[in-house]
């Protein structure tokens, strides 16, 4: 009996969720026939049709396929509407994205498994690494993802197909942060220093799209968590837990990459973009892991030293039968036996604790990942507080009024009694000077000229610290005895990685 040597995993449902849906999900289908072909890999796709729409074909039918493949088995597990009905938003959530990747990486059998989406296509730089047959334990692979027009072509070559990509990219989606190629702005996932410093954060950024270890891996970590909730986050949560257990990053780089058709649906970095997506969310009273939240647990997972499990043992509904289908089989895999076999139990809850039971934990430890073993902040504060205790007149000016205050330096400001009563911002936007935050005015940022600075610290609440450092250097400040990073905090980007002290095979003997 021959394993398959990747399992690519995904889910969807026909209810052309984002536009045009069966049309990308045919690209997606085809770049992996032909790829998997010309390299000669032995693979699975596996892809998880969560909640059929009533009244729909189902994908098996709606896709086209071919009558026969010599290196690609095509499976389809069902997740049917009596158990999507079982989840509080089932409503408003027709799909649970990281739920049905679960079912399928749960179901797949190949030595080690892709998690990705069901609208991108692959680069031949990243089938061409995974054919030399060279991925090892012990790595979680990643690749940037360049988001591309969706005016592609069923009917090109598939050479013409990625050429198109290159030719028409919106978007590039790399470690540090994500480049609109139409309007040339750079939208940040982790500060702007951490690149200067020479850091390398976790890969979190699109991660959703592309994760790939060995199947142990999957399991160990019980897949992704399955909280009651939209799916934002959940990628980075499983991509720091991955990294916590000491599995190392590995970004395929020289030409790999994945190409994501846009589409109106999903996310992206652009305000407006972004905003639609909260608001459609809002409207369904649906809730989502916070970007606070995720800190937390990554936080946690450093701060104590071992690996947060989400999920119970029956993660991915493991004890339970479902529908698979083949519905191509390569020539290695006649044996259609050697497919998932769970126990004939009844469905167990797949959570240790409730999403809300999680959630509130993670509100409740906010502020001890904030100021816990968290760099140079907490220090930088505890020398403010010593000059406060021998100077009263010592002034405390915050520069940045985003949400980079209100989500980190406003909850340590606080934890730590920093209360000024001639406290206010400055900000570089002349549209913000004026007004308030919360009380506390926003000013521009020539007023710093005006204060003693020997009396003064300037805490910078921004992600673009690299910019501002130069920027109050040049009005004669100095770093770290004038000013200070706000954000330098390592759970926003350093933590996560190779921080866990148990292996995997510790894992499975707990």
């Amino acid at each position: 009996m021959m394993r398959p040597y990747l399992s690519i995993v995904a889910t969807g449902r026909n209810d052309n969720h984002g536009g045009n849906l069966i049309h990308r999900m045919q690209l997606f289908v085809d770049g992996i026939m032909e790829q998997t072909q010309k390299h000669q890999l032995h693979t699975e796709l596996l892809l998880v049709e969560w909640n059929p729409v009533k009244d729909r074909p189902r994908l098996s039918s709606v896709l086209s396929w071919p009558k026969n493949h010599s290196f690609c088995t095509v499976r389809i597990v069902e997740v049917p509407n009596e158990l999507h009905r079982t989840y509080v938003h089932a409503e408003n959530l027709p799909l649970y994205q990281m739920v049905g990747k679960n079912v399928g990486i749960r179901r797949a059998r190949g030595e080690h498994v892709l998690v990705t989406n069901i609208d991108i296509l692959f680069s031949e730089e990243v089938f061409d690494f995974i054919a030399k047959r060279g991925l090892n334990r012990g790595n979680i692979y990643r690749v940037c993802r360049y988001d591309v027009d969706n005016a592609l072509s069923v009917d090109y070559s598939q050479q013409e197909k990625l050429q198109f990509c290159e030719d028409h990219i919106i978007r590039i989606n790399d470690r540090f942060g994500s480049l609109n190629t139409i309007t040339n702005e750079y939208y940040l996932v982790f500060p702007d220093d951490a690149r200067a410093q020479g850091l390398m954060p976790p890969f979190t950024n699109a991660c959703g799209d592309f994760q790939l270890m060995h199947r142990d891996h999957w399991f160990d970590l019980r897949g992704y968590a399955e909280f009651d909730l939209y799916s934002m986050h959940l990628d980075s949560l499983m991509q720091y837990a991955a990294l916590a257990t000491g599995l190392r990053e590995i970004e395929i780089s020289d030409g790999g990459r994945i190409y994501h058709i846009e589409h109106e649906a999903g996310w992206s970095p652009e305000a407006e973009k972004s905003k639609q997506l909260e608001n459609r969310l809002k409207s369904g009273k649906v809730n989502s892991l916070s970007f606070e939240q995720l800190i937390v647990f990554n936080g946690l997972m450093g701060l104590n030293q071992e690996i947060l499990l989400f999920n119970q043992d029956d993660w991915g509904m493991g004890s339970l039968v479902l529908e698979d289908e083949f519905i191509v089989t390569a020539w290695w895999d006649k044996d259609e036996s050697q497919g998932y076999e769970p126990a004939a139990v009844d469905y167990l809850p797949h959570l240790i604790c409730s999403t809300e039971e999680w959630l509130d934990y993670a509100d409740r430890n906010y502020i001890t990942v904030l100021t816990m073993n968290a760099g140079t902040f907490p220090e930088w504060l505890g020398k403010i507080a010593d000059i406060k205790r021998k100077i009263e007149q010592q002034k405390i000016i915050l520069f940045g009024s985003g949400s980079g205050y209100a989500k980190f330096v406003e909850p340590v400001m606080k934890h730590f009694k920093v209360n000024n009563k001639g406290l206010y911002f400055v900000d570089n936007d002349a549209n913000k000077v004026g007004a308030n935050v919360k009380g506390v005015p926003i000013r521009r940022v020539e007023v710093l000229l005006d204060e003693d600075r020997d009396h003064t610290f300037i805490i910078v609440c921004s992600m673009y610290y690299s910019q501002i450092k130069r920027q109050l250097i040049q009005l004669g400040f100095e770093e770290n005895i004038h000013f200070g990073n706000g954000l330098n905090n390592p759970y926003l980007y350093q933590l996560g990685t190779n921080v866990g002290k148990y292996s995997f095979s510790e894992l499975r003997e707990t």
